[in-house]
Order: C-alpha cells, then sequence, then structure tokens
C-alpha cells in the first residue's frame, strides 16, 4: 500500500502524536487538531478520496474558498488555518509519506490585512481596576489577575497554569511555562506583589483550609459558581480555567462597555514596555515569541504614537518658516 493511501484520519493523528511529542501546548495541539479535523470533513463532503491522494492545492483552495463563505471566519483566520495544513504537509513529507511536499511552491496563503494590536489607554485601565472590590474573595482574585496580565504580559493559558512555587515574591519574579513547554522568568511590581499576596494568603488560604483534602497547588482557583466542563458541578476550590478567566473579562466587558481580555492585557503591556524604553529583543524574549515578527508589530504601535507627537511638534509650524514675507 502507497504511504499516500494511508486514510485521513490517520495522518492527522500522526502529526497530532508529533506535536505532543515535540511539547507543543494542548492549546495548539487542540486548534491544530480542529482545523485538520474540519479540513478532513470538507473532502468528505466533496466525494473525494479519503486518503492522502486527496490532498492537493486544488482541494486546499476550495477549501479556503469554503472557509471564506463562512463569514464567522475573518481574514486571518481563514490564512491561519491554510497554515496549518502547509505545516501538516510538510511534516508528511519529512515522515515520508510524500515524495514531494503536495502544497509546497504554490501560493495558497490569502492576503490578511493585519490590525496593528489595540491596548488600553490609561483611562481604561484606571476603569478596569476600580471595578473590583479587594474584599471579597472573588474581586481580590481578579484584582490580582488583571494586575499580574497588566505587569508580566503572559497569556492566559500560562496565566492559568501558574502555581504557587512559581511565585518568587522575594525578586518579585514569576516563572512561566510557554509555549513548547518552554520556561522563562517575568518581573512583576511592588502593587501587584501586595494583590497577590492579599489573595494567596487571605481569601485563598481560606478557601483551601475550608475545602479539607483539596490537594491544589494552583494559583487562581474558583471560588464559586458552576463549571461548564462538568455540568452542574460547583466549582469550588478547582483551578480557575483559562476559559474561566476569559469569561471573567466578558463579564467585565459588559459591565464597563469597553473591550477587555487578558490578549488586550498583553497588548498593554507591550506598548508600555516599549514606551518606557524597552527593546524589541527584550520584549521577545519577555513574551515567550520564537520570532521576532510579532514584537516587531508592537513597534509599529509605537511608531504610530511618535508619528503623533511629530505631528503636533511640526518643526515648520513652530517657527513658521517661510511665512515672514507674507
Amino acid at each position: 500500500m502507497r504511504r499516500t493511501g494511508y486514510r485521513l484520519a490517520f495522518l492527522v493523528d500522526q502529526y497530532l502524536t508529533e506535536l505532543m511529542v515535540n511539547n507543543k501546548s494542548p492549546h495548539t495541539v487542540k486548534n491544530f487538531s480542529r482545523v485538520l479535523r474540519e479540513f478532513q470533513q470538507f473532502v468528505q463532503s466533496t466525494g473525494g478520496p479519503d486518503s492522502g491522494e486527496a490532498i492537493s492545492p486544488g482541494i486546499v483552495r476550495e477549501f479556503q474558498k469554503h472557509l471564506r463563505e463562512n463569514k464567522k471566519n475573518r481574514p486571518s483566520s481563514v490564512r491561519s488555518k491554510i497554515q496549518v495544513l502547509k505545516a501538516w504537509t510538510a511534516y508528511l513529507t519529512r515522515a515520508g509519506v510524500f515524495r514531494r511536499d503536495p502544497l509546497a511552491g504554490h501560493r495558497l496563503l490569502p492576503t490578511a490585512g493585519r490590525q496593528l494590536p489595540r491596548s488600553l489607554d490609561p483611562d481604561d485601565l484606571q476603569r478596569v481596576g476600580d471595578s473590583f472590590d479587594s474584599a471579597t474573595a472573588i474581586g481580590a482574585r481578579n484584582l490580582a489577575i488583571v494586575s499580574l496580565l497588566i505587569d508580566t504580559g503572559v497569556r492566559v493559558s500560562e496565566l492559568a497554569a501558574l502555581t504557587l512555587a512559581d511565585i518568587d515574591f522575594q525578586r518579585c519574579l514569576i516563572k512561566v511555562r510557554g509555549k513548547g513547554a518552554k520556561e522563562r522568568y517575568v518581573a512583576f511590581g511592588r502593587i501587584t506583589r501586595q494583590r497577590l499576596r492579599h489573595y494567596i494568603d487571605y481569601h485563598r488560604q481560606a478557601l483551601v483550609e475550608g475545602n479539607a483534602g483539596e490537594d491544589e497547588n494552583r494559583v487562581f482557583l474558583c471560588h464559586g459558581g458552576v463549571n461548564p466542563a462538568k455540568g452542574s458541578r460547583v466549582c469550588i476550590g478547582t483551578p480557575l480555567s483559562a476559559h474561566g478567566i476569559q469569561q471573567v473579562f466578558g463579564r467585565l466587558q459588559h459591565k464597563l462597555g469597553i473591550s477587555v481580555s487578558a490578549h488586550r492585557f498583553r497588548h498593554t503591556f507591550s506598548a508600555e514596555f516599549l514606551k518606557a524604553g524597552g527593546t524589541v529583543a527584550d520584549l521577545q524574549s519577555l513574551l515567550g515569541h520564537e520570532t521576532p515578527a510579532m514584537s516587531l508589530r508592537y513597534a509599529q504601535v509605537f511608531n504610530s504614537d511618535a508619528v503623533n507627537r511629530q505631528r503636533s511638534n511640526s518643526i515648520v509650524d513652530r517657527l513658521r518658516l517661510g511665512t515672514a514675507r507674507r
């Protein structure tokens, strides 16, 4: 049997296993799985062969058209999904399934106008900070979460995975496990340290003591409500998931009427870091980016601020250059 005759499901599973072996994050594996299963279903809907022989530039272009017709897919999302397919066939070629990558050398990636990252201005940040009641357990936890996100720029999945052992209060550092299980250290400020201490030593400790037998070392815990993944079970004392954190911001966004998300805080951290004199190279290290491409996008935001300052400080306007003879 020719290797291209393997069923698509088998080829997908092989690639997902490869991603896990190479310590790709569960989030990455889940996203790749969703895209590849979607492509597999599309191939089946067209009546094409359920094997590697179905993979061709033509079917990928049809899939791309199918994605664009679904208004839920933004141009950037369509581009990301095609990139997943190209990464998949590149792996299959290295594994010997294809003699030559069927998608290599073909212009399949759609152009997607990339917007510059948007950050929160100081007034909106103040509104966010003032919206939590730190006298309550949930308010103290959420204020600590927001403060840590703004101070460090970590991803929401990285924040949810933080353990007590990852925090160095003396040096104001946290150890972050990023994509590909790569570790890095990022710092936080004095006020954030106070808020973390207040939540952990008072509210979190009270929760743990009230749930005897719970052996959980994750920093941020659920203090009430329903765990969507487990139906109607109250999730008191269990780790607060990345999805749970996003739900916190969803409610906050509705309350304040401004766009709030963990990624928006990451953008804000990046913009403020560069404004304070940080370098793109340092930002890349702090954010855990493998390449400087994304960090350079934040530099473009910083540059747009510089352009606005330049516009308001026109040398010709200030000196009224060439107007003396009129």
